[in-house]
């Protein structure tokens, strides 16, 4: 059985998601803990690169693209800055999750195919559980 700590997070909306998005991270980096933002394709890669130099408006969350920075964007599998907190924003569930202490995945309610896709996510995964 896996140690990871898989954590759904429930959204309704494009900007609620964004804002969650930047908060979880911001959140991570404040603790000091490594993270990886892994997508599915190089416009999502560089949507969510652009997207943390702008988020929080007050600060920008310091990060690159693959590197061994604390924040790290990538499309594939490996873990390249040796992370311990991983943010699933594929549509597939995350193939080698148990390499990570915490896995988040958005819940995304917003449209009929995206609730049947997160549905199916949180069935992939032994043992996932809603942020409260």
């Amino acid at each position: 059985m896996s140690n990871t700590d898989i954590i759904f997070i429930k959204i309704a909306d494009n900007k609620s998601k964004l804002w969650r998005l930047c908060e979880c991270i911001r959140q991570h980096f404040q603790k000091g803990e490594r993270l990886l933002v892994a997508v599915s394709s190089p416009e999502a890669a560089k949507y969510i690169d652009d997207l943390l130099w702008r988020l929080p408006e007050e600060s920008f969350l310091p990060h690159c693209s693959p590197s061994n920075e604390r924040i790290a964007i990538t499309l594939s599998q490996e873990n390249l800055n040796s992370a311990t907190v991983l943010f699933n924003l594929q549509t597939a569930p995350y193939a080698m999750f148990e390499q990570y202490n915490t896995l988040y995945e958005f819940y995304d309610e917003s449209q009929p195919s995206k609730a049947e896709l997160s549905q199916q996510r949180l069935q992939a995964y032994p043992h996932g559980r809603f942020l409260e």
